[in-house]
């Protein structure tokens, strides 16, 4: 997975966003896109989490 912003690109409607990674951030009212699936922060993800503990120990901040 690659995290990018659409605003990146010199023609961003050549993208289409499929979900969003960590909902706790959002500013809704600025949200067109909020009906995606959604990946919690990664605390809130196991497998995420997991590999995170098995690297370094600690979660990040």
């Amino acid at each position: 997975m690659i995290c990018i912003t659409v605003s990146s690109f010199d023609d961003p409607s050549r993208f289409r966003p499929m979900q969003h990674f960590s909902p706790e951030t959002w500013h809704a009212a600025w949200l067109d896109t909020k009906d995606l699936p959604t990946t919690p922060r990664v605390a809130d993800n196991p497998s995420t989490a997991d590999r995170w503990m098995k690297a370094l120990g600690k979660l990040p901040d």
